[in-house]
């Protein structure tokens, strides 16, 4: 008999800043949203379902020598990683598209190795045309199933359709068609603003590699998290209220079906920092309560099974605005404001640095180090842009700006901090990194899981 597959029982946690609210005042409230999956009984992650990926690799003339040599090396990871069940497409580009392997079963990979094997670089680059080759791929298959283009790529589209925000557009409607994009940059000269923007539509992951050989470190990331997934489809709504006004604090893009946050794997939790304007003016005195959201969640788990989040009404009682003032402020809320505040102040460097406003961008970092110094993770990549500014390493300096203010924004965390110990190697995607396009060594974490 076939067991049912395991099915994860996510939780969903609201905190406010303060614990109250002013009396007969506006009040701006913060509230962290908290999902998480616990850590499977199974100690592993159960086996997830078939996926289909399209592997999508820039052969431009740029990509000669150890770039091509090392994202084939690349490729070849991920046809080893994933199972015989697997259906994977290869694609290729510069001036010319050519799919080298059609969305098949990846059976023994070796149709998959000898494509790889024999891919040369040289032309310019159709980014556009490779990627949407990728997910043509996928034509006429089942939708349950993930599927994924994976997208690298070292260079600007100088061939095709070049338009960012029609690129962006077309990700966008692949990703509500269940054809998920991630993309990785190489080097210096691939356009970050684009690559970031695809993947953020593509309800898929954003990674740079300074170096072709920093490439390996994201593919394992984006591996690793594919083979420990739990939720999918995770949806965050706050109905509306009275006319408050809700923002959304962290860059997840905002759809008719609420805003997107990442999938989870297990033993992992994403969060969402949301800021509501209340107002109390009319209310009753203190004593009294008032509601001040109703927080909404939705996900399917990995076989498209619809998960139930009980949805968590927010309340908080009036006081008075001196008890309001004497009351403990959450140190959880307080800990993600601050890397949301540097996230804001990296991606005014990165603004800076492009517009080659370069004393601003160095009276910025000064003032940003000064302010976060009792942050640990803020100061390290701060520490490590200083050292990119005072090297001249303007390039790289942006593309670090840019991705660091991402991943502040959007990082996963354990859902289990205080048994991390107990559970082995911290799972790639959950290791902090100070620099964005430094990978690990190949030795260094847990070794590839059999699925």
């Amino acid at each position: 008999m076939t067991e049912a597959p395991l099915s994860p029982s996510p939780c969903l946690i609201v905190t406010p800043g303060r614990a109250a609210l002013k009396a007969r005042a506006h009040n701006s409230v913060d509230l962290l949203v908290q999902v998480g999956v616990p850590q499977s009984p199974e100690r592993d992650a159960p086996a997830r379902p078939p996926c289909a990926i399209a592997l999508v690799l820039d052969r431009s003339g740029s990509m000669q020598g150890p770039p091509i040599e090392e994202a084939k090396r690349c490729a070849q990871f991920v046809v080893d990683r994933l199972r015989p069940d697997d259906r994977v497409a290869l694609v290729t580009f510069n001036t010319r598209v050519d799919t080298l392997v059609p969305a098949l079963p990846r059976g023994d990979g070796q149709q998959l190795r000898e494509a790889i094997a024999g891919i040369v670089a040289r032309g310019s680059t159709n980014l556009h045309g490779g990627w949407a080759a990728g997910a043509a791929a996928f034509s006429g298959m089942t939708r349950g199933r993930l599927q994924r283009v994976v997208l690298l790529s070292d260079g600007r589209a100088n061939e095709g359709v070049i338009d960012t925000d029609a690129i962006v557009a077309q990700a966008r409607e692949w990703a509500q068609a269940g054809i998920t994009t991630s993309t990785y940059g190489l080097g210096d000269n691939f356009n970050e603003v684009l690559m970031s923007a695809m993947a953020q539509a593509g309800r898929g992951n954003a990674y740079y590699g300074a170096t072709a050989v920093d490439l390996m470190d994201p593919f394992r990331r984006e591996f690793d998290l594919l083979d420990d997934l739990a939720l999918r489809h995770v949806r965050l709504r706050v109905p509306a209220s009275d006319g408050r006004r809700v923002t959304l604090r962290n860059p997840y893009p905002l759809e008719s079906d609420g805003w997107v946050l990442p999938d989870l794997p297990w033993g992992a939790e994403t969060w969402a920092m949301l800021h509501i304007d209340v107002d109390a003016t009319c209310a009753d005195g203190a004593g009294s309560a008032l509601e001040v959201a109703r927080i909404e969640v939705t996900a399917t788990d990995v076989h498209g099974v619809p998960i139930a989040l009980e949805p968590v009404v927010v309340s908080l009682p009036l006081t008075s605005a001196e008890a309001w003032a004497a009351l403990p402020v959450d140190t959880t809320v307080t800990g993600l404001l601050v890397e949301l505040d540097a996230a804001g102040m990296l991606a005014q460097m990165y603004a800076l640095a492009i517009a080659d406003r370069w004393a601003e961008v160095h009276r910025l970092l000064g003032q940003a180090q000064e302010r976060f110094k009792d942050h640990p993770d803020v100061s390290a990549v701060l520490s490590a842009m200083r050292a990119l500014a005072a090297a001249g390493d303007r390039v790289r300096f942006g593309k670090e700006a840019m991705y660091s203010s991402e991943s502040f924004g959007k990082r996963m965390r354990s859902a289990t901090p205080d048994q991390d110990a107990d559970l082995g190697p911290t799972a790639s995607y959950l290791r902090f990194r100070p620099e964005q396009g430094r990978g690990e060594p190949d030795g260094d974490g847990p070794a590839p899981k059999d699925r």
